[in-house]
């Protein structure tokens, strides 16, 4: 049993040493691969109209640097727009503030989510 630890505990040890560590945004070529600064909304027709309709805050401070619509999963759902916010701060910004777009006729079933891992593989 003592031998089972102990290979245990060198196998994650090995593995936390190949582990590397988060990337800065710098490293990124293109803004719609970062995470730390990628959306998704569906529902819209473009990230730069929901930005506007969140309020002057948001508006001053919020610039969608790329857009990209990515290819329909569903033939009866629109395609997801997938966009990238100037920084984290906005991006931030831009989350706590998109419970206002629920209130505007036209943004109403706009759904916008921190976009984690929706490439568009081509």
């Amino acid at each position: 049993m003592q031998s089972r630890l102990d290979t245990l505990e060198q196998q994650r040890s090995t593995l936390q040493d190949n582990v590397l560590p988060d990337q800065p945004t710098a490293n990124y070529g293109n803004p719609l691969h970062d995470p730390n600064r990628t959306l998704t909304a569906s529902g819209i027709q473009t990230a730069q109209e929901l930005v506007n309709s969140l309020g002057a805050e948001v508006k001053s401070q919020d610039t969608v640097t790329d857009a990209i619509r990515l290819p329909a999963r569903f033939n009866d759902r629109p395609p997801i727009l997938k966009f990238s916010i100037g920084s984290l701060d906005q991006k931030v910004l831009f989350l706590r503030n998109k419970t206002k777009s629920k209130f505007i006729q036209q943004h109403k079933h706009v759904q916008v989510r921190s976009s984690k891992s929706r490439m568009n593989v081509s």
